[in-house]
This record gives structure tokens, C-alpha cells and sequence, in this order.
């Protein structure tokens, strides 16, 4: 029954390149990604702090499963600390995932930038924008998973607390939340990935406008 939650927080962060502008093209498009990544700004500070919360909640978590049922008290209150801690990473979860769609609505603005560029240039930044719309695809499937994740794991909780509950029951339970941890890892990966796509494709397209 020990394995749990571990180490959840998104790292995929976009990266922004420090360039002299040589055209209005190259301007527009830093522009569009700057608003992108500022709208990502409370996305960005909220990895740190739901990273703790899920460790010390991991922790807490393998301290109980180390409980007698004589440590009655001990268990009610760290379970206190465990669903408290949820709460908190649920707030963090719903303020996330505000700021993405906050900062998917800015992906309009590449329109701009497209209907102005030419050549292999505008096949690049459509190419661009659909690996940005992706990511952000990619994102609200793992808000998705990560909610049912927790529900399953505040339905543990419950059932930790009733002294009667059969201990079959109880690792029946936190298997599926195991496999549940199991796809919100898969689609942390998956918006790992399209990050590190979005990135290499705005790099490239950098890279070829310094050249023209």
C-alpha cells in the first residue's frame, strides 16, 4: 500500500529566445510568445509549492501506513494533515489551471503573425501554433486526470477513518489510485513532451529569420 502519490508537478516550461529584431515578422512573434509566457506566470509559480505539498502528503501518508490500530489519535490526526494537504492541492490545481486557459486565449494573436508572414516562414509558425495548441490540449488532460486522481484519493482517506472498513478494501483502493498516479504521470510526459516540441519549433524558426 505504500506507493501512492510521487512527485506530480509539471516541469514543461516554454523558453524564450533574447533576439535582435530584424523584421516585423520577428518582432510580432516574440511578442505573441511573451504574452503567452506572461499569462503562464502563475502557472509557472505554482509548480514549486504543489511539488512540497505532495511530498510532505507522501510522507505523512507512509507514516500512517506505519500505524497500529492502537494509535488511534495519532492516525485521526494525521489524516487531518493528509486532507488538508488535498484541499490545498486542489486550490492549486484550480488557480493552474485558470492561468493556462488564461494563456491559451493569447494564442489568437499568432493569427496576426501568420496572415502577415511569407514563405516557409508561415508554414512555421502555423506549424507553431498547432504544437502550441497541442501543449495546451495535452494540459488540460492531465487537470483532468490530476482531479480524478485526487477524488480517488479523498474517497482513501474516508475510508482510512472508518474503523471498520476490511483492509481488502483498503488495498483494492489505493491500487487504483496507483494506476490512476500511473496516467497522470503519462500525461505529465505527454506535456513534457509538447513543450520541448514547441520550443525546438520556435527556436528553428528564430534561427531561420537571423539568416534571412
Amino acid at each position: 500500500m505504500r506507493r501512492y502519490i510521487a512527485g506530480l508537478a509539471i516541469v514543461g516550461t516554454l523558453l524564450l529566445s533574447g533576439c535582435t529584431f530584424g523584421s516585423s515578422t520577428e518582432k510580432e512573434l516574440s511578442n505573441a510568445l511573451s504574452d503567452m509566457s506572461n499569462a503562464e506566470k502563475d502557472y509557472r509559480g505554482l509548480q514549486e509549492e504543489l511539488n512540497s505539498l505532495e511530498k510532505s502528503e507522501q510522507a505523512t501518508f507512509n507514516e500512517m501506513m506505519n500505524l497500529t490500530q492502537e494509535q488511534k489519535d495519532e492516525l485521526k490526526t494525521k489524516l487531518g494533515e493528509v486532507e488538508e494537504s488535498l484541499e490545498k492541492r486542489l486550490e492549486q490545481i484550480k488557480d493552474e489551471e485558470a492561468s493556462m486557459k488564461k494563456a491559451k486565449e493569447t494564442v489568437a494573436s499568432f493569427d496576426k503573425v501568420i496572415e502577415k508572414a511569407e514563405g516557409n516562414t508561415k508554414k512555421e509558425v502555423e506549424e507553431l501554433k498547432k504544437a502550441i495548441n497541442s501543449r495546451y490540449d495535452n494540459h488540460s488532460i492531465f487537470i483532468e486526470n490530476y482531479k480524478k486522481l485526487s477524488e480517488m484519493q479523498k474517497d482513501l482517506y474516508v475510508k482510512l477513518s472508518d474503523e471498520e472498513v476490511d483492509i481488502t478494501v483498503l488495498q483494492e483502493l489505493v491500487g487504483e489510485v496507483n494506476k490512476q498516479n500511473d496516467v497522470v504521470k503519462e500525461s505529465i510526459e505527454s506535456f513534457n513532451g509538447s513543450t520541448v516540441k514547441v520550443n525546438d519549433i520556435k527556436e528553428k524558426i528564430f534561427n531561420d529569420l537571423e539568416k534571412e
